[in-house]
């Protein structure tokens, strides 16, 4: 069970400074959006998962990462502690997104300053990651997203915190799956942790990570 360890966070080096994957190049991401003006509770009885995924553009990637996972503010006097669209545990926003597309080619999504930090993964390892998904179901030409924790991160603040990490992973799929829906996207979760295909693409070991799920999504 988590249990949250007795130590001051502002005292503690920020997460910004560790970089536990290896990274080729940056991509800006736009920061400019139309706003859906969709109603949250017709969203509710409309939402459902979609398997026909088309292929999607910069701009709609950006906008649903710029919505639901994006740094709004840091929080005064502690180091790691930030405010974004979902709740998360002790204000860490612990869970990060890896995004695999039908390019061949892998980022991971850097929340602070809303950009692609593109991985040195292989286009062999990304072809294979994809066919694999494809056993579930039909991805298509949509986004794969993978989702994870920096686990010596999460560890200064709490003991054991993988259920943790699943619980944010699982109030994130859900945000997600809502603006997608908003954006006409499909949008449908995989059932897996992904463990294996996050260790291949981030080339670390799995005592540096805690995986917690995968969701594919496309334009219809």
């Amino acid at each position: 069970m988590p249990k949250p360890k007795e130590l001051n966070p502002a005292h503690l080096p920020g997460k910004s400074s560790e970089q536990f994957f290896k990274a080729v190049r940056s991509i800006g991401l736009p920061r400019e959006f139309v706003c859906p003006t969709a109603d949250l509770f017709d969203l509710l009885e409309v939402r459902k998962s979609r398997r026909e995924f088309q292929a999607m553009g910069i701009q709609d990637i950006s906008t649903l990462l710029w919505f639901t996972q994006r740094q709004t503010a840091t929080i005064p006097g502690a180091t790691d502690r930030v405010k974004s669209p979902i709740p998360t545990a002790w204000a860490l926003a612990s869970v990060r997104t890896v995004i695999l597309g039908p390019s061949e080619e892998a980022w991971v999504y850097s929340t602070v300053e809303h950009r692609a930090e593109v991985l040195s993964a292989s286009i062999d390892t990304c072809e294979g990651i994809r066919r694999s998904a494809n056993e579930f179901f039909d991805i298509g030409e949509g986004l794969l997203l993978l989702f994870l924790a920096h686990r010596p991160f999460i560890t200064r603040y709490y003991e054991s915190p993988d259920s943790l990490v699943l619980r944010e992973a699982g109030v994130l799929l859900g945000t997600l799956g809502l603006v997608a829906e908003a954006l006409e996207f499909s949008f449908c979760p995989l059932g897996t942790l992904a463990e294996d295909w996050l260790i291949r693409l981030l080339g670390c070991g799995e005592q540096l990570i805690i995986p917690a799920g995968a969701a594919v999504v496309g334009r219809r």
